[in-house]
């Protein structure tokens, strides 16, 4: 029999609210999926509400630690370099992404609300560190206001953010999202790179990233085959 954990119930979680958004999954399907009883899904949550934020909030570690271990081995301007393949990695024009974004802003924007606020914060707080990496190696200008800079790069990232909310509420054509990736990187490459920064930059191949969509958004479960028994 295999152990029910919270993450376990996260798991079937993600799959149902990315393949048909948040508000048309019922606590009721996702016991289906692991064969528990809600009896038993109470004892680990006390509302539908608790697991979306779980859920949502643990794939956005989960896509952190990956981007992590991508970076290791590369400089800074080599991260520069790779960024673009990476951010596009997160696929955040897909509509199932819309589809689940809408459906939290809409259904409980308090958990909207405080998630967009903590992966600002630990985006801002990684942006930090990654000028004052670039800056002690001497790829980054240590003539630039660091403070300011990360409110500019904060905007950009702020607005490339609300963008892809609006769009899931929304009929407008989306735009391409290789092409938003691009101009955000150029505005950060341009702003922070210093003249070793940059012959680094233009001897550099970029780093090759493999396009595995699996790496970036939850795998499909096995517990179709596991399923949980009581």
């Amino acid at each position: 029999m295999t152990e029910l954990t919270k993450e376990k119930i996260m798991d079937v979680a993600v799959d149902l609210f990315m393949a048909r958004g948040i508000r048309d999954v019922s606590i009721d399907e996702v016991c289906h999926e692991l064969g528990i009883s809600k009896k038993t899904f109470y004892v680990f949550y006390d509302k539908k509400e608790d697991l979306v934020r779980d859920t949502v909030s643990f794939q956005l570690g989960k896509r952190h630690d990956m981007l992590v271990a991508s970076l290791e081995g590369r400089n800074p301007v080599q991260v520069l370099k790779v960024l673009p393949n990476m951010i596009d990695e997160y696929s955040m024009f897909e509509s199932s992404y819309l589809r689940a974004t809408y459906d939290l802003k809409k259904y409980y924007p308090k958990t909207f609300e405080s998630l967009t606020s903590e992966n600002l914060s630990a985006s801002k707080k990684a942006m930090g560190e990654f000028i004052d990496w670039g800056t002690r190696e001497g790829f980054f200008r240590d003539d630039i206001d660091k403070d300011s800079c990360l409110v500019i790069i904060s905007f950009i990232f702020n607005g490339f953010n609300s963008l892809s909310y609006d769009l899931s509420s929304s009929k407008r054509k989306r735009p391409s999202t290789t092409a938003l990736v691009k101009s955000i990187v150029d505005i950060i490459t341009h702003t922070l790179l210093s003249q070793k920064g940059w012959e680094e930059y233009n001897k550099t191949e970029a780093p090759n990233v493999a396009k595995n969509s699996k790496a970036f958004r939850p795998l499909r479960r096995e517990s179709r085959e596991n399923r949980i028994s009581e």
